[in-house]
């Protein structure tokens, strides 16, 4: 059984092409901006390891050129909305400088991370927010420490009454997901 995801928005960055993930049915979006340069990983850092996304995680745009690289997400759903943004990241020495990048990222004028990829083979990022305006911003900051990259990127519509908060903004840190009911043929996303 398929299940139809309304307003959400998923990008594989780095593809040039969209297409429905056979394994999730969730269809995937290419990138649609002119900048930066497509990727992939290195053929002995595959991604197969990880389940659902190991086709995503792949490929990814790095940004050797600007300060300041924004994605722009204009939800279906509009401002004055709660949504959850999803981004990850996976060097896979796309390079081959052996040299993991760290920079930062930010959503609209706000600071979410440092990204240090040489923390981790794949980072995610996830935080709740509130959009104020019809589209929401995820810009990738170079701060002189390598190039900036992203290998996904997501946005789903959430509950209003889901992570009740004042902030318009709120991130979150994730020690880990598992799936505890499911077959292996009905995932869960």
């Amino acid at each position: 059984m398929y299940l139809h995801f309304v307003g959400v928005i998923s990008i594989d960055c780095g593809v040039d092409e969209g297409y429905t993930d056979k394994t999730t049915n969730l269809q995937y979006q290419a990138d649609d901006i002119q900048f930066g340069e497509m990727n992939n990983t290195s053929s002995i850092y595959k991604m197969d390891h990880i389940s659902q996304i190991h086709k995503q995680l792949n490929t990814l745009r790095s940004f050797p050129y600007g300060k300041r690289n924004c994605y722009t997400l204009k939800p279906k759903q509009g401002m004055t909305k709660k949504y959850i943004i999803r981004a990850y990241f996976a060097y896979g020495n796309y390079d081959n400088k052996y040299k993991p990048p760290v920079f930062d990222l930010y959503l609209g004028v706000n600071f979410l991370k440092t990204i240090n990829s040489s923390e981790a083979v794949v980072i995610r990022i996830e935080a709740v927010h509130f959009a104020s305006t019809e589209r929401i911003d995820l810009c990738l900051v170079n701060i002189d420490q390598g190039v900036p990259f992203i290998s996904l990127l997501e946005l789903w519509p959430l509950d209003i009454s889901i992570y009740q908060s004042s902030s318009t903004l709120l991130t979150l840190d994730l020690l880990t997901r598992l799936n505890l009911g499911a077959s292996e043929d009905n995932f869960i996303r």
